[in-house]
């Protein structure tokens, strides 16, 4: 059961439904989980909502009138999970905190998905992606003429506290099984954000520094260059075998040698910048594409630099069916991606499109019993949609 709105539940509640569960996205009045309302549109649909929300029934329950808690707890009695976002503590007020959902259903896996956890100073903060991943470190400052902006424009730590807290309910799940108990999960997108590399957070801790202008000319022998076209390529030649294949594709045989090291990776050596020179001169000879298809053709890790759209519709993607056709409730066909995990040779089914709001209220108060004229009476009263 999905008590959630906004990208961190949203995608933790697909993530499930896409694996096989059956998640019901229990809804709030006046409209529901917001990111409906979200451009950009295609059709009747926001795309946001689109990307985070398939595989999904909904109702529309008003939840804090008494009747409509009676209607969620009797769907919690037979839920497996209740996935919650929320201010830490306020859904004590709704008396659909884990101690309150606890006592309807003990084996319930109950796990609350934040910005910053349920403790620590941040904890009520209000926040959006930006300010999250800015405050677990994992963006970064870059100086433009227009003035500083955020890079990389990816918000890791939002979309890793959902696989997080997905990956918790199924260890939960687990759990329940075995000992026949539920549990309490604390899914804070900031902690997912700190711990997401912790290779980094391990060496900072330790003193140290990772390697020095990392993916920049101190490093040329993994960092980015332009072509012919104006595009990008990301050179990772960082392994003797790979650095001699390298230099002979783009025609510079001598510098196979220079200010080589004995260790078994190297990122540029003393004369970093003046190789990174060199290499980028030769690396204008020919096309992103062209030099895509050079090393890819010759075992070389050196690839063209994609968009996220570029990525979904290449060679690869195609192959490995990761974009797919679906249609929105109004009729429109739009293409999306699929699962990310194949599982026995397959991605899985989309069983719904994302859900209107309270669009299979009527097919779930059935499942729980609720005859036609109990109905009648909860939508008179407004308290379902």
């Amino acid at each position: 059961m999905e008590l959630a709105r906004l990208i961190p539940g949203d995608v933790a509640g697909q993530t499930l439904a896409d694996l096989g569960a059956d998640v019901i996205k229990v809804e709030g009045p006046p409209l529901g989980d917001y990111m409906r309302h979200i451009p950009p549109t295609v059709g009747e649909m926001s795309v946001l909502h689109a990307a985070s929300n398939k595989n999904k029934r909904s109702i529309a329950i008003d939840h804090r009138s008494d009747a409509g808690l009676k209607l969620i707890y009797r769907l919690i009695q037979s839920a497996d999970v209740v996935l919650e976002v929320s201010d830490p503590g306020s859904m004590a007020q709704y008396k659909l905190d884990y101690e309150s959902v606890r006592s309807v259903n003990p084996k319930i896996v109950y796990c609350s998905v934040t910005g910053f956890g349920q403790t620590g100073p941040y904890a009520h903060a209000p926040s959006h992606g930006a300010n999250i991943e800015c405050l677990a470190g994992t963006m970064s400052l870059e100086d433009t003429a227009e003035g500083p902006r955020l890079w990389p424009l990816t918000f890791t730590a939002t979309y890793h506290g959902a696989y997080q807290a997905a990956l918790g309910i199924c260890a939960g799940l687990v759990a329940a099984l075995r000992t026949g108990k539920g549990c309490y999960i604390d899914s804070s997108c900031w902690d997912a954000g700190v711990t997401f590399d912790g290779t980094a957070a391990t060496i900072a801790l330790n003193g140290k520094a990772y390697v020095e202008g990392l993916l920049s000319p101190q490093t040329p022998k993994y960092a980015p260059y332009y072509c012919k076209d104006g595009r990008a390529v990301v050179v990772g030649a960082i392994e003797p075998q790979f650095w001699e294949k390298f230099c002979k594709l783009i025609g510079r045989p001598d510098l196979v040698h220079r200010d080589s090291s004995e260790l078994p990776v190297d990122f540029g050596g003393e004369n970093a910048r003046a190789l990174h020179k060199e290499i980028a001169e030769a690396l204008l000879s020919r096309t992103a594409a062209e030099w895509g298809d050079l090393f890819a053709s010759n075992d070389v890790p050196c690839s063209p630099v994609f968009s996220p759209g570029e990525a979904a519709q290449s060679a690869h993607g195609l192959a490995r069916g990761i974009v797919r056709n679906a249609t929105e409730q109004g009729g429109m066909e739009y293409r999306t991606v699929a699962r990310g995990l194949v599982i026995d040779g397959g991605r899985g089914e989309d069983r719904f499109a994302p859900p209107r709001y309270g669009q299979h209220s009527d097919e779930i108060l059935a499942e729980i019993g609720c005859q036609e004229h109990e109905v009648a009476d909860l939508r008179e009263q407004s308290i379902v949609r």
